[in-house]
């Protein structure tokens, strides 16, 4: 009777049209397909027959499922009694439309061993843990996986085919909520980075449908990861042991997040909504929407199908009710286990769960609905992560226009909608909702003791900066035009800027006032007076954490006393090629707040600053009691303002006494938004006399009060202290957001020039509060654009070391380390000290290592090289290496440097690569000419003209090379073979032969001669003889590297590779040394290790050496070669991973990262002289090495490297993603920001591509992907 009823009228033609045949859904499936779906051998049509029984298949497909499913196995009454309910607001299991059914968790003997029902929808899941090997692409982070099996449940309107596809999509959107929302912190389960992680399994088997399998499934997975435990395990070489919970206690897993799922259910063309569907239900809606969330409010995953679209209110009113359930159930699961856990004792599972080691990379083959690759969706095809949604799992839309019609296009996850993946009508049916609640991405968490020296700088690209502490707290206020590390524009104490938190419980009469900042630590408690820290005295948060990914930064406060959690979220607009949306003198402060109780809240955020306008902390005296005492202020005034149709409140202060042309005067607002009527904005614009800190201790009682403030309306100090709050009432489980801005503006910046150079921000920004007019109409589309920056490399396929390294390097970019002078230049000096710069003049020999600035903002590299090719560069060639200011003034000689000079011809020749400005390269040619050229004078580095620097070569380790070293001649050979290609194009034919002949003779000359089998090496040149001389003879002069193994030793090769000009060298020479320097040059630990310098490696840490002799120290070799820095460090790595050393390479990286933890070091600054130092930038090179990313906008072409996957790609003037399918036959290229022109495509290992025309990208047209094929 079934069949009878799915009979459908068709024909198609078999054997080259021989039979026509009348066939039900069931024969015409079966008559071409086996049971699993694949297509039967011998079966002889055409491909247009193929493609119309295809059609025919799906269109019976559809009849079916509308008549079998519906009509059929419910009744026409039951239909009619469903909806009716539906209708009038009820339901038949008496249930109201908002009301889930009873969670019923119970857990079994083992650890991660848990069963869960959903009314009659029963779960049973069970974690289990093996140690396996990590991915290339992510040596340091362990697996997770999720199999679910509905084996065990007849789905008799499916058959076997189709069953295995729905549990498949099931399978896939609960791999998208729990894995891909990041809610396990994957980083905690290596055990051995690059060598052995944890690979964590969850099995779900389903016993019972009575309808939404997803939301118990998900509750059952999240409970499982919960309850299960870890056992310890111990690495000794090749040993590995897995210790019982009888040995050692087995630990939780590290969950961030409960990314808890709700699915709602649309009826009657979605005017009706229902959470949490039965079975009966399911089977009549129109459409669902399935939400995941945390508790912080953010979306962790939206899957969407039916028939029929959904209003943003609709999905707005969803995500409301889903995240009353999201609070209910994510304390619910913390409290049961919780709870079990104290019922038992801590030894009694001897056997924690099934551990298994593997010694393959590979997975086991056990059936299981995940693909073999861990991060592949679950379907059919190949998906790559999604460009722009990291930690929001949404769906995938292909792009029509662009994205072939093949197997790799990627399918919908739906239900009980009929899918076919040769149907792209049917794959529109699902669609993502983009900018829902996106949450800010996390590529590191830390906690505990790892937060006392975090400082994540917020500002813009030469505007200076104040940071966001680990624990909250505002520190090293930069925002003048000095360095400022541990200034808080006053005094150590209560009295500097801080944020405050004012809560009303109305149910206790319970008002609460407390500092937003974390504990203080341990190594705070100690000082002659008693204020050791800055908020010393002031009520604080009892748990704090903080999660970043630079440039945002997230602090979590908890604390047990208080009916809030509160979410510090800090950011300032970063987005590659917009140098001036990413130089906004502006630090972004959301302050979110959490109700966590079942009433109203009244709560209130104050920001107090004191207003230090002359007053940046390089002025001061030292009080009698050894005091520290900031001075420069003078009657400075604070005025309330409102702006932008009232939205726009806040206080701006300046200062009419302090000297306009002062360094340290300039203008300052601490402002907010208000949205909603009901918001109550107070303030203050001064407080009393601080006599024995009255001030702060009037301001603490006012506010304390009821959450407002009261002006004093009198300025009694020359820093009068000014307060802004924001308070609004929350609802019960809501998240309230109060929006903070601080922004400033000091025109006169001098750095070191003897006059004032000015800031190029403050050429854009009238004052501080131009900054906020200007600015915060567009922030939403400015932080859309910098989480789009964030979320492509999070999402790409970079190993997590190097994402860390290369995005939180970028926060140089920001301090004050770097600055734009009022023309635009960008100038910089290497590093900060505490309180001045490091090192003056924009140094060569310092910034030819950096690559994060040419990649990422093209315009501002090209002012770099206009400073040194046309004012640092004399008539005869010679280049300064140190730049004055201002450039106005003609340059004075102060010296030039080897490696400093010829690495700038190359970067010359790399920006003109990556701009294709061929007017920049013929400006500046003659330039570029007179400074190689400089080289060939007499006494100079290559006196004789052979290719080879003998002479006197002043350079990075600031001291002179005497002969020939790898260092300065790989520069020099880079140098050589970029003028030759640069001269080659401009047609001066003499000027290239010269330089491609010197090129050949002094790379031949330098491997049979510098090499020694092992790495290059130094021959030392007697300065007064002018002849070789051996490292033994007496007469070696001081500094020198000799046959020391240099760090460094391939600088120039590594930035060949990033130019694309190939190999300096021998290539097998090359990956010698790089194997050299690693064996000879790492160490595991520092404990044994003599250092005669500074220490930036210190006891158990690792890293590599700058130098190491083998074969025999010289006596006093070149200074800093006892030390291990990290620009240096990078430079090493880079080149191991060019040469297929990618493991070393990532293990050196890892011992540098593993050092700036929080603890020990702030992850966001990489010293080296100096804070923020310049050369710490090469990480960024990392990426381009581990991608083989090279582009051309000379020749219009892109290529990669030999490594398949997913990876940002930027060239300075645009940026996107580019996915290399597994077999490399297809690259599916997208542009997300600028314009890129595109000729020719490239993989390694196989022909170039040229493309049938030329094709521009663009983000500002229709055109943005490019699907590019190669044969196999």
């Amino acid at each position: 009777r079934r069949g009878e009823a799915a009979m459908v009228n068709s024909s198609v033609w078999r054997d080259g049209g021989e039979a026509l045949f009348w066939l039900t859904r069931r024969s015409l499936i079966r008559e071409y397909y086996d049971d699993n779906g694949v297509q039967k051998p011998g079966i002889s049509l055409t491909v247009d027959q193929w493609e119309k029984l295809k059609t025919l298949i799906n269109q019976v497909d559809k009849r079916f499922i509308e008549t079998y499913m519906k009509e059929l196995i419910c009744s026409t009454i039951e239909r009619n009694v469903v909806l009716k309910c539906i209708r009038d607001h009820k339901r038949l299991d008496c249930r109201t439309i908002d009301e889930t059914r009873s969670v019923n968790i119970e857990f079994r003997s083992h650890p991660g061993y848990v069963s869960v029902t959903l009314g009659q929808t029963r779960v049973i899941a069970q974690a289990s843990c093996r140690i396996t090997k990590p991915k290339e692409s992510r040596a340091s982070e362990g697996h997770i996986r999720i199999h679910l099996d509905m084996s065990k449940i007849p789905l008799i309107n499916l058959e076997n085919w189709k069953h295995q596809e729905f549990v498949q999509e099931l399978n896939g959107i609960l791999e998208q909520n729990i894995r891909n929302s990041n809610c396990l912190d994957l980083e905690s389960l290596c055990i051995n980075s690059g060598e052995l992680v944890w690979s964590i399994k969850i099995d779900l088997i389903v016993l019972n449908n009575c309808g939404n399998i997803l939301d118990c499934a998900n509750i059952a997975a999240l409970c499982s990861l919960y309850h299960f435990r870890l056992p310890e395990v111990s690495v000794h070489g090749s040993e590995i042991r897995v210790y019982s919970s009888t040995e050692r206690r087995a630990h939780p897993l590290r969950i961030l997040h409960f990314p808890i799922n709700v699915l709602f259910a649309f009826f009657v063309d979605g005017r009706y909504t229902l959470i949490d569907p039965n079975s009966d239900e399911e089977r009549l809606m129109d459409g669902f929407v399935s939400i995941s969330m945390n508790q912080h409010k953010e979306i962790c995953g939206i899957h969407m199908g039916g028939k029929l679209g959904l209003k943003k209110e609709q999905v707005e009113l969803c995500k409301k009710l889903a995240f009353k359930k999201v609070l209910e159930l994510t304390d619910r699961i913390r409290q049961v286990v919780t709870d079990y856990y104290k019922t038992i004792e801590p030894t009694t599972h001897t056997q924690p769960s099934i551990i298994r080691i593997d010694n393959d990379e590979d997975e086991d083959n056990e059936s299981s609905s995940s693909s073999e690759n861990e991060d592949s969706v679950l379907t059919k095809s190949e998906i790559p992560p999604s460009p722009i949604e990291n930690n929001v799992s949404l769906l995938l839309m292909p792009d029509l226009d662009h994205l072939s019609l093949t197997d790799d296009v990627p399918t919908m996850t739906t239900m009980n909608v009929d899918k076919s993946t040769s149907d792209l009508e049917n794959v529109m049916c699902s669609y993502l909702t983009q900018n829902l609640n996106q949450p800010w991405p996390i590529l590191k968490h830390y906690d505990q003791d790892h937060l006392y020296n975090i400082a994540l700088p917020l500002g813009g690209i030469g505007t200076g900066t104040v940071s966001l502490g680990g624990r909250g707290e505002l520190r090293d206020w930069e925002i003048g035009n000095k360095p400022a590390k541990k200034y808080s524009t006053v005094t150590i104490g209560n009295d500097a800027p801080f944020f405050s938190v004012f809560v009303n419980q109305p149910s206790t009469s319970s008002k609460i006032t407390k500092a937003l900042i974390g504990p203080v630590h341990p190594t705070e408690h100690l000082h002659y007076e008693g204020r050791a820290c800055n908020h010393h005295g002031l009520p604080r948060f009892r748990q704090a954490s903080f999660d970043a990914a630079y440039p945002f930064g997230i602090v979590n406060l908890s604390d047990s006393n208080m009916p809030i959690e509160v979410r510090i979220k800090g950011f300032n607009p970063f987005i590659p090629t917009d140098s001036e949306s990413s130089g906004i003198p502006i630090a972004v402060l959301y302050y979110e707040v959490t109700n966590i109780t079942n009433e109203v809240l009244d709560v209130s955020i104050c920001g107090s600053m004191r207003n230090f306008v002359g007053q940046d902390g390089s002025k001061y005296f030292i009080a009698g009691d050894g005091d520290y005492v900031p001075i420069g202020a003078k009657n400075n005034i604070n005025v309330y303002r409102e702006d932008l149709a009232g939205e726009l409140k806040g206080i701006y202060m300046n200062s009419t006494n302090v000297d306009p042309s002062d360094p340290a005067w300039g203008t300052i607002a601490l402002t907010t938004l208000v949205d909603s009527p009901d918001t109550i904005i107070t303030y203050r614009l001064s407080s009393i006399a601080n006599a024995w800190y009255h001030a702060i201790l009037d301001f603490w009682d006012d506010f304390s009060a009821d959450g407002t403030l009261h002006d004093k309306g009198q300025l009694v100090d020359d820093n009068p202290m000014a307060s802004l709050a924001v308070k609004k009432k929350i609802q019960p489980g809501d998240v309230e957001l109060f929006p903070f801005f601080i922004t400033w503006n000091f025109p006169n910046r001098m750095a070191w020039s003897p006059t004032i150079v000015g800031n190029y921000y403050s050429t854009l920004y009238k004052d501080a509060w131009d900054v906020c007019i200007q600015t915060l109409p567009h922030l939403a589309d400015l932080e859309s654009n910098t989480l789009d920056f964030v979320n492509l490399i999070l999402a790409s396929d970079y190993p997590g070391v190097l994402k860390e390294a290369a995005l939180f390097n970028l926060a140089t970019l920001r301090s004050q380390t770097v600055f734009r002078i009022a023309d635009g230049h960008l100038m910089a000096w290497e590093g900060v000290f505490d309180i001045f710069g490091s090192c003056l003049g924009s140094c060569t020999h310092v910034w030819n290592y950096e690559q994060a600035i040419a990649f990422l903002f093209g315009n501002l590299a090209k002012t770099m090289r206009d400073v040194e090719f046309n004012y640092a560069t004399f008539d005869d060639g010679a280049m300064n290496f140190r730049v004055q200011l201002p450039l106005t003034k003609p340059q004075e000689r102060t010296g030039t440097a080897a490696d400093g000079q010829m690495g700038c011809i190359m970067k010359m020749y790399r920006d003109w690569q990556l701009s294709g400005d061929d007017d920049f390269l013929k400006k500046n040619w003659e330039q570029v000419k007179k400074v190689l050229a400089f080289a060939w004078q007499p006494n100079s580095w290559d006196a004789d003209q052979d290719g080879v620097e003998e002479g006197a070569q002043p350079n990075t380790m600031d001291v002179t090379y005497y002969g020939p070293n790898p260092q300065c001649n790989f520069w020099y050979l880079g140098a050589l073979r970029a003028a030759y290609l640069m001269a080659s194009y401009i047609g001066d034919e003499d000027f290239a032969n010269k330089c491609g002949y010197l090129f050949i003779n002094g790379s031949t000359w330098i491997d049979e001669n510098l090499f020694n089998g092992e790495y290059y090496e130094q021959k030392i040149i007697d300065p007064k003889t002018g002849h070789f001389i051996s490292s033994d003879d007496p007469n070696v002069p001081d500094y020198q590297l000799g046959k020391g193994c240099l760090v460094d030793q391939l600088v120039g090769q590594m930035m060949s590779h990033v130019c694309n000009l190939g190999y300096l060298a021998s290539s097998t020479n090359m990956a010698t040394t790089c194997r050299s320097i690693l064996k000879y040059n790492y160490l595991d630990t520092f404990n044994e290790h003599f250092n005669n310098m500074r220490s930036f490696v210190i006891g158990d840490e690792s890293g590599l050496l700058m130098a190491s002799w083998p074969h025999g120290r010289l006596q006093f070799p070149f200074p800093y070669f006892s030390e291990s820095m990290t620009g240096f460090e990078y430079t090493a790595a880079c080149n191991m991973i060019y040469e297929y050393q990618t493991q070393e390479g990532l293990k050196c990286i890892q011992s540098i990262r593993d050092r700036f933890d929080g603890l020990k070091r702030n992850p966001f600054s990489e010293p080296e002289c100096g804070h923020h130092y310049g050369r710490s930038m090469t990480s960024w090179a990392t990426l381009l090495a581990w991608s083989g990313f090279h582009y051309s906008a000379v020749t219009r072409t892109m290529e990669f490297g030999d490594k398949t996957g997913v990876f940002f790609w930027s060239n300075g003037y645009s940026w996107g993603s580019c996915w290399i399918v597994k077999n490399k036959t297809k690259a599916h290229l997208t542009l997300v920001y600028g314009t890129v022109e595109i000729e020719f495509f490239g993989i390694k290992g196989k022909p170039m591509k040229k493309l049938l025309e030329r094709v521009i990208l663009s983000s500002t047209s229709d055109m943005k992907t490019l699907t590019i094929k190669f044969d196999d």
